[in-house]
């Protein structure tokens, strides 16, 4: 209801209250006032007052018991705690820094795949796929991010899905070909920033993605 009218309407009713109450406390301290024997009457005086003072001081509280609990802000205090606890939950669960096992540990098909995409497809992607990229305020040079990856490994037909697209590159970060901006992560079809690795011989100049 966005005028409140259900709302309003109580707090005028309670606002009548207050008047009615108020009118016999200057009704009963008249009479008071007047009676030679107004003592006999001092445990109702007494009620009255008492109720006069409750609802013309606890008139903030009335307020806001009527218009301040409200169902769309409970949601949002609901929705605020539920993003702390998941952010809490999500520090205190961050899994280790993931380690690349040596390179002599790798099949033999895990090699062969890497020098393939090395000789056939590196530079294509390098043309078609990285950029300059903002993260967190800081420029990474030639990046591209997991997604984006994941797609240009299907439209070229390496793949025929994202989950074995994944598995690809998961290849080729093991096989030093691709790593994670940040080091130490692993592959993930998100919008995480990926480069290729530097290789031997390479100049800094030309593969230093990270951009002071």
């Amino acid at each position: 209801d966005e005028h409140q009218i259900g709302r309003h309407s109580i707090l005028l009713v309670g606002m009548a209250l207050l008047m009615v109450v108020s009118l016999f406390r200057s009704v009963f301290s008249l009479r008071s006032n007047l009676s030679w024997h107004h003592h006999e009457n001092t445990a109702d005086t007494v009620e009255i007052v008492f109720l006069d003072v409750v609802l013309t001081y606890g008139q903030a509280i009335f307020v806001w018991t009527i218009f301040g609990l409200e169902k769309k802000l409970f949601k949002n205090l609901r929705l605020c705690g539920s993003r702390a606890r998941n952010r809490m939950s999500n520090w205190l669960s961050d899994p280790p820094p993931f380690l690349l096992p040596p390179l002599d540990e790798l099949s033999t098909s895990q090699l062969s795949l890497c020098r393939h995409f090395q000789t056939l497809y590196m530079q294509q992607c390098r043309q078609q796929l990285c950029h300059t990229v903002m993260c967190q305020g800081k420029p990474f040079k030639h990046a591209f991010s997991g997604e984006a990856f994941v797609s240009w490994l299907r439209t070229t037909g390496l793949t025929s899905d994202r989950s074995g697209a994944v598995n690809y590159a998961r290849m080729l970060l093991r096989g030093r070909v691709l790593e994670h901006v940040r080091k130490g992560k692993d592959f993930h079809d998100c919008t995480d920033l990926y480069q290729f690795c530097r290789a031997e011989g390479e100049s800094s100049s030309d593969s230093d993605l990270v951009l002071d």
